[in-house]
This record gives structure tokens, C-alpha cells and sequence, in this order.
């Protein structure tokens, strides 16, 4: 799955808002500061790790509490 970030001339709200409901991760203004993006590509990288490693947790757990049911029914 790949992020999507816009990156256009245009300020308008309308467009932002359109951009982030067809699911764009980000919306970067031109002349692009490359700082800049580099900062809001490494958020959007921490964010996915960060989903990874919540979604990992709870197959853990899901997997824990089944393990604990079966023995119990034992």
C-alpha cells in the first residue's frame, strides 16, 4: 500500500479537503522546502510502523487470550 502526497500550486480548501477524502496522506504546497517533506514523509513512515506494531500487538493478544480460553475449557 502506498501513501499518496499531493503536492500542488494551489491553497484551496476545497481541493484539500477532496484530496484527503479520495485518502491522500499529506498535502505539501510548491515550491516544496525539501526539509520540509522529508519531515512530513518521515511522520507518515512512523505512522505506518506505528499501525504495524499496534496491529501486531493485538493479533498477539487476540492469540494470548485464545490459548488462555482453550486451556480454561480444558
Amino acid at each position: 500500500e502506498a501513501a499518496v502526497v499531493i503536492v500542488t500550486g494551489s491553497a484551496d480548501a476545497a481541493a484539500t479537503i477532496a484530496a484527503f477524502r479520495l485518502g491522500a496522506a499529506d498535502y505539501v504546497l510548491k515550491p516544496v522546502n525539501p526539509d520540509e517533506l522529508r519531515a512530513r514523509l518521515g511522520r507518515i513512515a512512523q505512522h505506518r510502523r506505528d499501525r504495524a506494531a499496534l496491529r501486531a500487538a493485538g493479533e498477539a493478544r487476540d492469540a494470548a487470550l485464545a490459548e488462555l480460553r482453550a486451556t480454561t475449557q480444558q
